[in-house]
Parts: C-alpha cells; structure tokens; sequence
C-alpha cells in the first residue's frame, strides 16, 4: 500500500519532469524548507535515493554549505534521476540573487539548473498543504490538528494513505492514537515514573486524548484518574488488572488522595489505597466484636459484612493483597452457607459419600479463611471468628457419624490395601492428605480428567496403623503388640525399609523420583509434608497448602511424562485443625497404655465413659476414642487419630495418561477342569492370558490367549493336565501390553 513517504517521493520527483527530447534533463531538485518542518522525511528519503542537505559540513551524512553542494553537484556524472537538494531553513524568496545572503548565493542558479519542488501559489510545501492539496494525498485535516501534524510526521510517514483517508478527517486525538498506539500505557508509565522526560508531541497527546496538562504533575492526574470518567475509565480498568506493572501509580494515588484514617466510602475505598486501608480496619473492628457472640449472630454478622465488603476483594487493592480481611470474609461466609446444609445419611457409608459429594467444602472454606491472611494478629482474630461456625458444624455433623459407626462397631477397611501391582501404574501416598485438600489436587489435575473417589482410613486414624492399612501389603502384616499398637511381618517390626520389602514382594517398586525406565512396571512413592507441617505450624498449614498442592500436582504431572499410564494418590487418614484448640476431654495418662490426642489404648481393668471400636488390625484390642471433635490433649490445633469424617474418609484420586490404560478389574475367577473362566469389568476388546510370569508372552499356559466378550466373559484353556496347583498371573494385554494382572493358582477350588 502507498504511504504518505512514498507520495512524498513521487511529487518530489514528479517536480524535476520535463520532454525529453526538448529540454535538458534538471540535475537537482531544490526542496525549501524554511519552518524546518520536513526534517524527519529528509532523513527517510536519504536512506532511498541521492540526496544532499544545507547545513553544517558532515559528508558522512551528506550535509554541507551551499558551496560544498554546488561542489558536489558540478562534479558529479549525469544520473537517471536528479539529485534533491533539501534546504533547511531556506524558501523560495531566499533564492532571489539581489536579497540572498553570501553563503546561499552558490545555489541561486541551482533553481535554473534545476527544478524546484513548489506547492500551489508557487510557494514552499508545508506538511498542513502537503497533506491537503497534494495530488496523491488530499487528507481532509482538522483545523485544530494542522499544527500537530509536524509533531507527528515521523508517524504518518509510514502510514499507508488509503488507512488515513479512512480516518479522516484527522483530528488531534486521532494523531495521538497514531502516533502513540499504547497512548493509555504510557500515560500509565508516566503517572509510575514522573521523572521520565517526555517528547512534547506525547505531552500534547495527554492533552488533547485525556483533557491532562503534564505541568500540574502526577497528583492532579492521578485525581482525574479516579474518575474513571470517558476514557479515563478504560486506563482505570488496564491499571486495576494488571496493578504491578505500574507500581508508582499507587504512590501517586497515595500522595493525590484523602489522609490516611479518614472516613470512606465504597467509591472511594475502591480506588484511594488509604481508604481501603480504612475499610480493612473498619472490617477488622468488626470481626472483633463477633468474637463474643453466639453462633447464630456470628453468622448473620459474617453475611452482612461480606455484601458490604465483597466489593474489595475484585478491585485493585484486592489484587495487590492489600485486603486480606475482606479475602478471608469470603471464606467466612461461604462456610455460613455451607454448614446450614446437612449431611444426610442413616450409616458411616451414606455419611461418607456426603461428605465427599459436597460436605468437604465447609473444611475448604475454612482452610481458604486461614489462608487467606498473614499477619499474626489477622490469623488470630480470623481463627478466632472462624471457630465459632466451624467448631459447632464439625460437632454437629460428627456426633451423628460417631453415632452410626459405633452401632455398626466397625468401619469397613481400606480397598486399595488389595491392589495389585500393573506395569505403568504408580502409587503416590501422602501422608495427611484430607479430602478437601485432594479435591483442590483433583481440580489442578482436571485436565487429565482425575477421578476423585473415596475409602475409609483403619481405626485409629494415625500413622503408624493406617498406613500399612492403605498400602497394597496389609495382608502380610501381623499384630506384634495390641497394647502399643504395632505391626510386623514374621516377627520384624513394621518400618521403612520392610515396608519397602513388601511393596517389592508384591510387585510395587519404591522409588523417590519418576523415571521413564521404571514405567513398564508398577511403583510406589511417598512424598508431602502436609502432615509434619500440620503438627509444626497449627493453623500455618492453611497458608501452606496452595504451595504443597501444587508440588503435588508437579509430582503426578511427573510421573505421567515418565510415561506411567495411571497414577493413583492415595493417604493413611485426615486431620482436625482448630484455631485455639480443640476442646478438652479429660483421660489421665496413668489409665492408659497409649495414648494419642484423638486415642487412646487403656489398660486392663481400666474403663471410661468415652466411646470405643475395635481396632481395625485386631478386634480384641479397643480403642478408646475421644468424643466428638474433643481432645484428650490440652490445646491441640492439628491433630488426628481419632472418629471423625475428617479424618476417616480419605480420598483415592486416580488419573489416567490420555489415551492410557482400560480401567479393568477381575471380577471373577471360576475353575473347571482346565478351564477358567473369567468375568472382567471394563475390559472388552481386550485380551486375556494366563502366564507363568506377566511380562514373559513365552510363559504362557494356555492353548491360546483369547479376546474378552462384549459381556465381560472369556474362557481360558490351560494346555496340559499336569499343570494343577501351579502358581500363575492371569494378565488382561493392551495391544499385546500387560495393563492388569492377577496372581491365582490353576485349578484352584476347581
């Protein structure tokens, strides 16, 4: 497309026609120039063709006396094209012999030599004329816009003609969105930085665009800018988004706007700093006041104050962080909301599942509140508010869940203890991973569209016996002490290492980091701290758990680029966290043989009128439990152990690669004979084999490895009569890859 440039080429040009033929071709174009107004086209125009320049002597830049010109011009072979001679500070009347100076006399005759470029009435070219009777041109120009053309030529040169047409008429506010694309941006970085020396033209367009005089300095602007009046408003809204890109702006604001401690309004506290400070305090105030009244008012006051509040969390000052309180009181009257909603349900299971279908979320506001502040004296007065909701709805729904899991004296045990071990599964346990806490993980992870499902934790809900109760070895592992509650296996205590032999008997190999070798078959990994940080930093863990879910999420994402094809998070229990503690029930130590905040072992003879269950790895030994959300020890904030929904229902989170493995279960093995007969969930298309060794398609026992039915069914026949009580995996293949195996025995129960 042609450009203002190009058309200022052209007519240059154009003004050195003649017949050949007829006359001799001019050798320069003199281009006057007396307001200096062309200087910027000159030096583009250099860069494209032979041009010279009156001025100070610089060859290197083609510029000298109009002796040195005429010196040039004499010497120089005859060119297809004529030289232009551009004469800053020169018009046309300064070329007449009887008035011209003794320096410019050299050129008098150049303009009888030569041609020289003239715009109508034979007078020299403005950029205003230029631009408005210039044969290519011809761009309507507003009055009030002809003196900034100047300012702004360096831009229009390069703009091509048919887009200035369009715009046209082209008035100030238009040049300055030309010249200065980002107009709101740099108003911005001004309002930042004012020391920053800025080119008039940019000056200009403050001005003319936004009604602002630079002179009267950053304070008056920043005022204006509070407006958010016409255009205006649109640099407010750039500004509230991205507040760090402009961080002098809220110094400005800060120097332009009302003194600190001062009354405020909603207007005002959503763009003056200080009186969002003064919101912050007035809030902060209030939420001291509820501190002593009962549930019921504490609620109502949480949902009056957040429609009064919410506004501050969205505005610029919530983005900067500098609303904490207004942040946590989201949070605060979220759980209001949700804790007025039962959790329905007449047994531990029915309870459980609505718990995780929803009743989770109360423990994730709660966290998201205590999270949500950093100060010490902000976290004290938000845990302080908090525990009064919080602490009558983990009551309320916890009685009720200790009540139907004491009539059914059990809960029933943790299922992933019998998974079996497939190549490309890996296994990440958690140690305190509470629900609310893995559906924050299952929500990172929704884009490898993670299943989060649940099981209950073994009784009691502590490490040391519900973790071997979660791990795929539970049925290796013996009672070595029912009065210390302690496992083992053939008479070796349960600790790291025999854990990790037995992950390793049963096919699951121990490993710290994801690595692409181990993918072809099934590993364990134990990793997060959300445990250890619970008992070291109390209701700190709130503030902690963004930065642990996201390393969790980094370990999964990692294990899936190692190529593993399903990772499963699993956890040994949950945990209460309660600012200011939980309350205390009294159980003198004496009593007992073991004791935990949440549990306890007594010794024989010895009773309490606390509720008790048998414990999950041995139903003679007791486990005397702590009453509803109480604690057996004096200011416990984070603890766990005892019966409570969270602590016992843990969550089983599993993600797939894209285009990974069937989910497939053996539902069931039938011998007859030498048949065996097999139902399969989710396996059709798929095929079975019954080998000697998984991974070894040369160890296969049958006639022949065979295709799962539409319904789930396939038949097996081992080949051979002597192959009875023969130890053999039963392996459902993926494009002739094992995704699922089972260990049986040929002809077992046949």
């Amino acid at each position: 497309m042609t450009t203002v440039l190009d058309a200022l080429e052209r007519a240059l040009l154009a003004a050195g026609g003649h017949q050949r033929g007829e006359v001799l071709a001019p050798n320069c174009i003199l281009w006057p120039d007396p307001a200096g107004e062309w200087q910027e086209a000159a030096a583009l125009l250099r860069q494209r063709r032979s041009l010279l320049t009156l001025g100070h002597y610089d060859p290197a830049r083609l510029t000298g006396p109009a002796i040195w010109i005429r010196t040039v011009l004499d010497r120089q072979p005859v060119l297809p094209e004529p030289t232009i001679v551009y004469l800053l500070g020169l018009g046309r009347d300064d070329l007449r012999g009887e008035v011209a100076s003794e320096g410019v006399r050299p050129l008098v005759d150049l303009q009888f030599r030569g041609a020289v470029f003239l715009g109508p009435r034979k007078k020299a070219w403005s950029v205003a004329s230029f631009f408005k009777e210039a044969k290519d041109l011809r761009i309507d120009v507003a009055d009030s816009a002809r003196p900034a053309l100047v300012g702004h030529l360096g831009t229009l040169l390069g703009q091509p003609i048919s887009e200035l047409r369009a715009r046209a008429p082209l008035t100030l506010p238009a040049l300055s969105r030309l010249a200065f694309p980002d107009l709101p941006g740099q108003l911005l970085t001004w309002l930042s930085d004012p020391q920053l020396v800025l080119p008039q033209a940019l000056v200009e367009a403050f001005g003319s665009e936004y009604g602002l005089e630079v002179s009267e300095g950053v304070a008056v602007a920043a005022t204006r800018l509070t407006t958010r009046q016409g255009a205006l408003g649109g640099i407010w809204e750039r500004y509230a988004a991205n507040p760090d890109l402009y961080p002098g702006v809220r110094t400005a604001l800060t120097t332009a706007g009302p003194a600190a401690g001062a009354t405020w309004t909603a207007e005002q506290a959503e763009v003056w700093p200080q009186s969002n400070s003064a919101a912050e305090q007035a809030l902060r105030t209030a939420l001291q006041a509820l501190q002593d009244q009962p549930a019921v008012a504490v609620r109502a006051g949480l949902l009056e104050l957040d429609q009064q509040h919410a506004f501050r969390r969205v505005s610029v000052w919530g983005r900067l962080g500098e609303s904490p309180l207004a942040c946590a009181l989201q949070h605060l009257a979220h759980l209001t909301t949700l804790s007025a909603v039962p959790l329905i349900g007449d047994t531990a299971p029915e309870l459980a599942a609505a718990y995780a279908a929803g009743g989770y979320r109360t423990d994730q506001e709660a966290m998201g509140a205590l999270g949500a502040v950093q100060a010490d004296a902000d976290l004290e007065l938000v845990g302080g508010v908090l525990r009064i909701p919080y602490l009558e709805w983990l009551t309320r729904v916890n009685e009720r869940f200790a009540a139907v899991t004491l009539a059914a004296n059990s809960l029933p045990k943790p299922t992933s203890s019998s998974w079996q071990s497939v190549p490309g599964l890996a296994v990440i346990f958690v140690d305190g991973l509470r629900f609310d806490v893995a559906a924050s993980l299952a929500k990172q992870l929704a884009p490898h569209s993670a299943q989060l499902s649940w099981q209950f934790s073994a009784l009691p809900s502590i490490t040391a016996t519900a973790k071997p109760a979660a791990a795929p070895v539970a049925g290796a592992l013996d009672v070595l002490s029912g009065e210390k509650l302690t496992l083992g296996h053939l008479g070796r205590s349960l600790n790291a290492a025999l854990l990790r032999d037995l992950l390793t008997q049963r096919g699951f190999k121990a490993v710290r980091i994801p690595v692409k070798g181990d993918s072809g078959g099934a590993v364990w990994m134990e990793t997060g701290n959300l445990d250890s940080l619970g008992h070291g930093q109390g209701v700190g863990l709130a503030g902690l758990l963004p930065a642990e879910v996201r390393r969790l999420r980094d370990r999964v994402q990692g294990f899936l680029d190692a190529g593993f094809q399903e990772v499963r998070i699993i956890t040994d229990h949950g945990w209460l966290l309660m600012p200011g503690g939980l309350p205390k029930a009294e159980l003198p130590g004496p009593l007992t043989l073991f004791k935990k905040g949440r549990c306890a072992v007594l010794k024989v003879l010895n009773a309490s009128s606390y509720p008790s269950l048998p414990w999950t790895w041995d139903a003679d030994v007791q486990i005397t439990l702590a009453p509803g959300v109480h604690s057996f020890e004096a200011g416990e904030v984070y603890t766990h152990g005892g019966l409570s929904l969270q602590e016992c229902v843990i969550p089983v989170l599993t993600v797939r690669a894209q285009g990974g493995v069937m989910p497939v279960e053996f539902e069931s093995v039938r011998w007859t004979g030498n048949r065996c007969r097999v139902k399969v969930s989710g396996g059709a298309g798929l095929t079975l084999d019954l080998r000697r060794r998984a991974n070894d398609a040369g160890s296969s026992l049958l006639t022949a490895a065979k295709e799962v039915g539409a319904d789930g069914n396939v038949s097996l026949l081992v080949a051979g009569d002597d192959t009875d009580g023969t130890a053999a995996v039963l392996v459902a293949l993926q494009e002739n890859k094992p995704i699922r195996q089972k260990p049986v025995t040929v002809g077992e129960n046949a």
